[in-house]
């Protein structure tokens, strides 16, 4: 993806893409956490598994694992989205 010049700030433009760049995290978070509880319950066999009621295995990798899937989400969603510099 090739850098854009960035647009002056408060116009049109510039809300346009602060808007673009809200909605690839709103749907980052919402898509990594959609897709990493159900794997992580079906991968521990624990069913009714959470982060308040434990156990301490899904606790951990649930920390531990989301981070790199987010992270790879973004990139990813950015680009779709043709913003891959902002957000690589």
């Amino acid at each position: 993806t090739k850098e854009r010049p960035a647009p002056a700030r408060f116009s049109g433009a510039w809300w346009k893409e602060w808007g673009y760049r809200c909605c690839v995290f709103a749907v980052t978070g919402s898509s990594s956490l959609i897709i990493m509880r159900p794997a992580l319950r079906k991968l521990l066999n624990e069913p009714d598994a959470s982060l308040k009621n434990g156990p301490w295995t899904y606790r951990l990798l649930s920390v531990v694992l989301l981070s790199p899937v987010y992270a790879a989400m973004l990139c990813f969603y950015g680009t779709l989205a043709g913003r891959h510099l902002y957000f690589a």
